[in-house]
């Protein structure tokens, strides 16, 4: 395929969208306010994506890889990916997926539940990041952003008192920081 950029927006069609094809050519893919509830990737075929936009796709609960007609939960084939959108994917509860990913350089997680943020700490190319952090998310005590030394733009979002939790004494390179304490 000689795709540079697939743009799909608004098909309430989409329930389950498996990227089987080879598109190894592809740099950006925009699937945003879809109806997707499942987004499958196969073994290779997204080599060269180094944007992936799934914001707003509310319905969205798992990104499956699948690798030798098995599904696994890993990220290992989207080799370049250094921009991710999942903003507003609410159906979204695990993110460890994203472990995988480690030169990922900006990373928009607002609005998604995730219930563990643990994998934060394996993106150690992360520039930007874009969080909310809800009532049910589990910090680990250990400082959340403790090997993010490269971020340099963070805005965080949280329903709740992450004070004795969140330390930012090791982000040398922030530039910019915004903090939102947000009530029910």
């Amino acid at each position: 395929a000689s795709f540079v950029e697939l743009f799909s927006q608004n098909y309430d069609f989409f329930q389950g969208l498996d990227l089987y094809n080879d598109l190894g050519n592809l740099k950006t893919l925009n699937l945003s306010r879809n109806e997707l509830k499942v987004l499958f990737i196969t073994e290779g075929n997204l080599s060269e994506l180094k944007t992936l936009n799934l914001s707003d796709c509310f319905r969205l609960s798992r990104i499956e890889f699948v690798k030798k007609g098995k599904f696994e939960f890993t990220a290992h084939d989207l080799p370049k990916l250094e921009n991710l959108d999942i903003t507003g994917c609410s159906g979204m509860k695990n993110g460890n997926f994203l472990s995988d990913v480690k030169q990922l350089k900006t990373l928009k997680i607002k609005g998604c539940r995730l219930e563990n943020l643990d994998f934060l700490n394996d993106l150690k190319a992360l520039n930007k990041l874009d969080l909310t952090i809800y009532p049910n998310t589990s910090i680990n005590k250990a400082n959340l952003f403790e090997n993010l030394t490269q971020l340099t733009e963070m805005d965080l979002a949280t329903y709740k008192d992450i004070s004795e939790e969140i330390h930012f004494f090791k982000l040398e390179k922030l530039e910019k920081l915004g903090l939102i304490y947000l009530s029910r």
